[in-house]
């Protein structure tokens, strides 16, 4: 449980905090999701026969 604000100023430095916290990017959560988009569309652009680990072959040079 949260304590009580003792004074204005205690009332307006948790106030900062949490907007700050709320407006935050979660980065952890953001990369895993983009993993996976890259992952699933990386899949899907593969044809059959190319659907296995990517050789040293395939890379741009």
């Amino acid at each position: 449980m949260i304590p009580p604000v003792s004074s204005t100023i205690d009332g307006l430095i948790r106030l900062s905090t949490a907007i700050t916290r709320a407006t935050a990017p979660n980065t952890e959560l953001l990369n895993s999701v983009v993993d996976s988009l890259r992952a699933a569309q990386s899949a899907l652009c593969r044809p059959a026969s190319q659907a296995s680990a990517v050789g040293v072959s395939s890379m741009a040079r």
